[in-house]
């Protein structure tokens, strides 16, 4: 376990000053004492001494000196005399000289004592030396600061500093785009309760081994909304107090800032991260004006771990080339090829790690992704589906498309479109595509990106096997409005593969025409086909406008006309081909008509009166038909029934005509051969014949349908 603060002792490693010995002070002790704030003190002192001196003495002697000496010698043969004599003299003179001088020196000392900061006070023992005469200052008590002298109690002692996770905050499971935030609380327990100047500094612990400031790479510390650095200068903090009400009476408080680290591009884990607050004074005198480390205290945030972002996924180039707007159908191929990428370098998939870390990457490699999936589904609604393995024996394995090339060439799929039906008709219509990459490894509170990521584009693909088909039609003024089950796409024109067949079969009343046939030329020329689309227009339809007018140079005359679209022009968005199918429709006829005007009579004697309008386009309306109901598309305005009824014998005959004739139409849809065609059922005189409902005939049964829908 490492420990979660560290305090530099407050102890003066070098409190006594290397002094001479005794021997060499004098005897006296001399106190004087001093408070910092400005006021100085001056001092002198005066030693007299014998500072030089030199003699010397020398001595002349001489000295003479006489010695006479006899010996007188007589002998006999019986008788021996002997005599000696001897005699000295002498004189010496001797001459000494002597010399010496000395010189004496006197020594005035002046000196001052001062402090500036304001609250200091010192107690000096004033020695001199003896060689010298020199005076020696040693501290032996007081209070100091900036720096804290030996000897004397340090005012900026007592500083400490705690850090804990701010209210709320899990450290070891951050978001990703989210940062780690800390409340550092400041106690400044000074021995006088003084608001002091403090800083803050970033520093690595002894648990970390690695190159200085390597636990930090890339990291962004934000105190209070002010960035600090690694190696960066004093985060300054001024004027930290100590008490509530700044005295020594005051209850000790806490000072407290925000620190916010915003994580890097290089890790998610940080580990030995701290900080040290530190006296912002002897911080500056640290570089070469103390001989201790300065106050500070350090403490450690503890370790730091962001969750990993599920690492991204895209289309290569060519995938979204191809496949960005697909259609599948019978004439395209049945696979769906696709490559996948991972266009992050600092986020890797699991499938990316190398034994030995040949590359350097292996802190890059997310190691909780899973799997990486296909899915697809309808545009916007419903739940993703996975693409299933495409394999031989018709796999419903959920595909893994993870592999360890996703940062070079890709990862490469080939999907079995057939094999995951789509290919036969069930699944026919519009399809979203994506591929999603899920992680496992988080915390129960994980963001959605921690949990998994997707392409930033779907790909669309549209399968289509069936061939349209015609749902209903309708007329406005000379047009004609067929809608179909699908988007359909108009054929191009050509006399030699025509693909319409119009006809010209009775007159407006319903009188029949022969040779009617309209002509490839005028077809081509004069008669405009256009097909609409539900994303421009609202409504999948094909139209004809027939070329009627009332000038001289009308290239069609109103009438009864039979519309035949040829077998394989109308096309879907897939290449599948509509049948053949015919329509016979009345264009340009007037409402005084009689192939217009309908009548018919209930079994009360009750009528209704109709008369027979276009339909607006873009509406159809549902009528069902009996024998009692009339059979046009629009009923007739009340005021049109009064006027009417006023006009008298004047509209006699035209009210007679009104309510002559009760035709009906049916259109019949056959299966086997594919068409549909009308054919007309009588039921009153044959010289007002007129087509009014259809009758659609699906599966052995016949329904009656409106006017203009089937």
């Amino acid at each position: 376990m490492k420990r979660n603060d560290e305090t530099v002792s407050t102890t003066d490693p070098a409190s006594e000053p290397n002094l001479p010995s005794d021997s060499a002070t004098s005897n006296a002790n001399i106190y004087l004492t001093f408070s910092g704030g400005g006021h100085a003190l001056e001092f002198s002192t005066s030693v007299s001494s014998n500072i030089d001196g030199a003699g010397y003495s020398w001595t002349l002697e001489a000295e003479s000196q006489i010695t006479n000496n006899a010996d007188i010698e007589l002998s006999g043969f019986m008788a021996y005399s002997n005599g000696h004599y001897h005699d000295s003299g002498g004189k010496s003179v001797a001459l000494e000289h002597a010399m010496a001088w000395s010189k004496y020196g006197e020594l005035e000392t002046s000196y001052i004592l001062s402090d500036p900061d304001h609250g200091d006070k010192f107690v000096i023992q004033v020695k001199f030396d003896k060689r010298f005469g020199t005076p020696i200052f040693q501290t032996i008590g007081g209070a100091s600061k900036c720096p804290g002298e030996p000897n004397t109690m340090w005012r900026e002692q007592g500083l400490s500093l705690s850090i804990s996770a701010a209210d709320g905050m899990n450290n070891l499971a951050i978001a990703p785009d989210s940062s780690a935030l800390f409340d550092v609380s400041i106690t400044n327990e000074s021995p006088y309760r003084e608001g002091q100047s403090y800083g803050l500094l970033l520093t690595s612990g002894s648990s970390f081994s690695g190159d200085t400031g390597g636990n930090m790479k890339d990291l962004n510390f934000i105190v209070n909304g002010n960035e600090m650095a690694p190696f960066g200068d004093l985060f300054h903090l001024h004027d930290v107090p100590s008490t509530d009400d700044g005295t020594m009476r005051g209850n000790l408080i806490n000072s407290v800032v925000t620190l916010r680290v915003k994580r890097g591009a290089m890790a998610h884990t940080y580990e030995s991260i701290g900080l040290t607050l530190i006296s912002e004074c002897e911080w500056a005198l640290s570089r070469n004006q103390i001989y201790r480390s300065p106050i500070q205290h350090t403490a450690y945030l503890g370790n730091i771990t962001w969750q990993k972002k599920c690492p991204p996924v895209t289309w290569d180039e060519g995938t979204w080339n191809t496949y960005a707007n697909y259609v599948a159908s019978t004439e395209t191929s049945s696979l769906f090829n696709v490559t996948l990428m991972n266009p992050d370098p600092m986020n890797l998939w699991s499938d990316d790690y190398l034994d030995g870390d040949s590359k350097r990457t292996n802190h890059l490699v997310h190691e909780n992704v899973e799997f990486v999936r296909l899915q697809f589904r309808r545009p916007g609604t419903g739940e993703w589906i996975s693409a299933w393995n495409s394999t031989a024996d018709k796999n419903t394995d959920s595909a893994d498309l993870q592999c360890s090339t996703a940062r070079g060439e890709g990862c490469s799929f080939e999907w079995d479109l057939e094999n995951q039906y789509f290919l036969n008709g069930l699944k026919d219509g519009p399809w979203e595509i994506r591929s999603k990459v899920f992680c496992s490894g988080y915390d129960s509170f994980a963001t959605s990106d921690v949990r998994g990521s997707v392409t930033d584009e779907n790909l669309s693909m549209i399968a289509d096997v069936t061939k349209p088909y015609p749902l209903s039609h309708e007329m406005y003024g000379n047009v004609l409005i067929v809608d179909f089950s699908e988007e359909i796409t108009c054929p191009q024109l050509s006399s030699s593969d025509m693909a319409y067949s119009i006809t010209r079969t009775a007159d407006c009343d319903g009188n029949s025409v022969s040779d009617g046939a309209v002509s490839e030329a005028v077809i081509l020329s004069h008669y405009t086909f256009r097909c609409l689309t539900h994303d421009s227009n609202g409504r999948n339809s094909w139209t004809m406008s027939v070329p009627i007018s009332t000038a001289a140079s009308s290239y069609a005359d109103a009438g009864e006309y039979t519309v035949t679209i040829n077998d394989g022009f109308i096309e879907d968005v897939g290449g599948n081909t509509a049948a053949s199918f015919t329509i016979t429709e009345s264009f340009g006829c007037s409402l005084t008509s009689s192939s217009y005007a309908t009548a018919s009579k209930s079994s009360s004697s009750s009528s209704e009166v109709t008369s027979s309008s276009q339909a607006h386009l873009g509406s159809a309306k549902t009528i069902e038909q009996d024998s009692s109901r009339i059979g046009s598309s629009v009923r007739p305005r009340a005021q049109d029934v009064v006027l009417g009824l006023l006009a008298g014998v004047l509209l006699t005959n035209l009210a007679q005509r009104v309510f002559s004739t009760y035709k009906k139409a049916t259109l019949t849809y056959s299966g086997e051969a594919d068409t549909i065609f009308y054919s007309k059922d009588n039921t009153n005189d044959d010289n007002d014949d007129v087509l009014i409902p259809l009758r659609k005939e699906s599966d052995a049964r016949v329904r009656n349908e409106p006017y203009g829908s089937f």
